[in-house]
């Protein structure tokens, strides 16, 4: 996993909110983040409890069908489009078309040859890429123009750039995502890893050439003929809008979260026995997928990295559901 770089501004207060010459959408970010949100505490329920009989389908097919044109145009269109017309009352749905859209998009791949327009969502993709914004700030500010509660959580990860046993390092681990709030309770969201564990756990990190240009020629004129006047073909080609997604950083559970997150306020880890520092500097390094594989382990091995052998023998004991237990392959 790629080290995620903060922005060149203040940490959890996002600037660079979309703005026009209508009313504000929101105070300032500080006012927002800050002042009025729900109490914080651990959710009442897993995301598997939150998610059961819940069919993303429509939504996603909604999110990954709006038009590239909508880069150019101001966040306000973007919203409106996104939202269905203010269609869509639950705010589980809003965040989840939010999270769609914005990953559908890869922005280290996209080669952003003009200059775009100020306050739109292409020119926050710009800022992305030269490292005066990232996607936490970019959820954040969407979140503010759908009125749903959010923050941007400052903390370390133990990305694919950590080697298993070295001091942590805040400034190199130092990275931010998002907590929001829905349904009554605060979950947890990670766009980047969401993003980027696609292409880490694929291979698909290098389905672009020299130039920026993507190897995957995919065809995007269904959204095109509205849009000839606005947007080149090449444009389309360019800005690819239909990028896969890591489910595992979507309303994380926070006890996995916990793995490989650390806020640097404790409230944020959503847990009610909070993790210290040491702990999590010492705990065994898992990631993504043995979370997807209902992956169980011994407990008393939680806090060690490092399994001592004794006479060259150690036991690391892996509980798997028996449901997936078969037909498996696992390397060591």
């Amino acid at each position: 996993m790629p080290k995620k770089d903060k922005p060149n501004s203040s940490a959890s207060k996002p600037e660079n909110a979309p703005t026009d010459n209508r009313e504000e959408a929101t105070n300032t970010t500080e006012e927002k983040e800050e002042v009025g949100i729900p109490e914080v505490k651990p959710p009442g329920s897993s995301k598997k409890e939150l998610l059961k009989d819940v069919d993303f389908s429509v939504i996603d097919h909604h999110a990954l069908k709006a038009t590239n044109s909508l880069l150019k145009e101001s966040f306000w269109d973007l919203t409106k489009y996104l939202s269905d017309d203010d269609a869509w009352e639950d705010d589980l749905v809003k965040v989840r078309v939010i999270f769609r859209w914005i990953t559908s998009y890869n922005v280290k791949k996209m080669k952003i040859e003009e200059t775009p327009p100020p306050n739109t969502p292409l020119e926050y993709f710009s800022k992305i890429q030269s490292g005066f914004g990232n996607h936490a700030q970019l959820f954040y500010i969407m979140c503010q123009l759908f009125d749903i509660p959010c923050v941007v959580v400052d903390g370390m990860t133990k990305s694919k750039m950590y080697t298993v046993g070295d001091p942590l390092n805040h400034e190199e681990m130092a990275a931010q995502w998002n907590a929001v709030y829905l349904r009554d309770e605060w979950r947890l969201i990670d766009l980047f890893w969401a993003i980027e564990c696609v292409e880490v756990d694929s291979g698909k990190d290098d389905d672009f050439d020299e130039n920026g240009d993507f190897l995957d020629q995919e065809s995007v004129d269904d959204q095109k003929e509205d849009n000839d006047d606005v947007m080149s073909k090449a444009s389309f080609i360019r800005y690819h809008h239909n990028e896969e997604v890591d489910e595992q950083y979507f309303l994380t559970d926070p006890r996995q979260l916990i793995w490989t997150h650390l806020p640097d306020d404790s409230k944020w880890q959503l847990m009610k026995t909070p993790m210290s520092e040491k702990d999590w500097e010492e705990q065994l390094y898992v990631r993504e997928r043995s979370h997807e594989m209902e992956i169980s382990i011994k407990r008393n091995l939680y806090g060690k990295q490092v399994v001592q052998a004794k006479e060259g023998k150690a036991d690391i004991i892996l509980w798997f559901p028996e449901k997936k237990d078969t037909k498996q392959i696992h390397h060591f």
